[in-house]
């Protein structure tokens, strides 16, 4: 739980690394920090007439912090104004996103577009193991295995998948390039795009999504992929 500018009536909750597992790269919103802004909401502001609470990067808050803070959300304190930061909203569950108000902060599409030729670059090898026409299972689990191993986690993964599935998806009922995040992979979303219906493709956007939530939780990530992997090369 920290300030900005040490400004008492501004709170700020960020994701940090469980202290139980410090070697572990993964970083999330865990209860404790729920409940400390809980305890702290109980005091009235001390300079101006309103606390406000800025949660970054709110779509990492496990399940249990974000049950926690949905009661206060639903009857927040007076005078505190509550804003949740997110590049990932649809990853808040329902209970939360429907008692926000929603503004959005287009980024430039660019900077998008630089963004994710990185990221496919530095995924080429696993996406190509995805992708290889009628891979083995051996190959599709070797594959799975390097993923999960790789260096920096797995979220520019998924961040990757999602993009490709998005541009699949517009693909497919365009036709036109013109509006793909990632230009680069013109010909790869084309292909594929051309042998999904568009039904195919957005069931394969839901179970991207709940492989990538299942691998932030306790699950075997090996395993997880092995499952989406094989799913999504059939």
């Amino acid at each position: 739980l920290g300030r900005i500018e040490n400004h008492p009536d501004l709170i700020r909750i960020v994701p940090e690394k469980n202290k139980k597992t410090p070697k572990s790269e993964k970083v999330s919103i865990r209860i404790e920090a729920i409940r400390d802004l809980i305890h702290r909401l109980a005091f009235k502001p001390f300079e101006g007439s309103r606390t406000v609470v800025m949660i970054h990067e709110a779509d990492q808050m496990i399940e249990a912090a974000a049950n926690a803070l949905l009661k206060t959300l639903e009857e927040p304190p007076e005078g505190v104004l509550f804003i949740l930061i997110s590049a990932a909203p649809e990853r808040l569950p329902g209970t939360i996103r429907s008692r926000c108000q929603k503004i959005l902060f287009p980024i430039e599409k660019k900077e998008i577009r630089e963004r994710l030729g990185t990221i496919f670059s530095d995924w080429n090898d696993s996406l190509l193991t995805l992708l290889e026409a009628s891979p083995s299972f051996s190959a599709v689990s070797k594959g799975a295995e390097a993923a999960a191993k790789k260096a920096g986690g797995l979220t520019p993964f998924f961040e990757l998948l999602r993009s490709l599935w998005h541009d699949m998806a517009v693909f497919r009922e365009t036709g036109e390039s013109e509006s793909l995040l990632l230009p680069d992979a013109s010909g790869l979303v084309a292909r594929e795009a051309s042998k999904r219906s568009s039904e195919r493709i957005f069931g394969e956007i839901d179970l991207i999504g709940e492989t990538e939530r299942a691998v932030e939780g306790n699950v075997n990530k090996t395993l997880a992929l092995e499952i989406l992997f094989v799913k999504l090369a059939s």
